[in-house]
C-alpha cells in the first residue's frame, strides 16, 4: 500500500501524532493516541527522524486530551471493525 502524508495537529511536536496519511486504496490511515477507557488521559507515541518508536508520553492536560476525544470520537464510525480488518500485502 502506498501512503501519502497529508497533515498532522499543527499543535504537535515534530515527532508526535495524529498524523493523516491517503492511501492508494481510496481510504485514510490514521496514525494516533491511545485514550483511557475514562477519556481523561491520552498516551502519544514519539518517532525519531528515521520513522522508529522513540517513546510514549502519558498526557493529562485536559484541552489537549479533549481535543483527542473528539477528534477520536469524529473518526471512530469511519473506522474498520478490528474483526473485520484484512491486511493486504504488496
Amino acid at each position: 500500500m502506498k501512503i501519502t502524508f497529508l497533515g498532522k495537529d499543527p499543535e504537535s511536536r515534530e515527532s508526535d501524532c495524529p498524523s493523516l496519511y491517503d492511501t492508494d486504496r481510496h481510504t485514510y490511515l490514521v496514525q494516533g493516541w491511545k485514550i483511557t477507557i475514562d477519556d481523561s488521559a491520552a498516551i502519544v507515541g514519539h518517532f525519531d527522524a528515521d520513522g522508529r518508536p522513540a517513546g510514549r508520553e502519558l498526557i493529562k492536560d485536559p484541552d489537549i486530551v479533549s481535543g483527542c476525544v473528539r477528534a477520536r470520537d469524529l473518526l471512530w464510525g469511519l473506522a474498520i471493525p478490528h474483526a473485520d480488518y484484512k491486511p493486504v500485502m504488496a
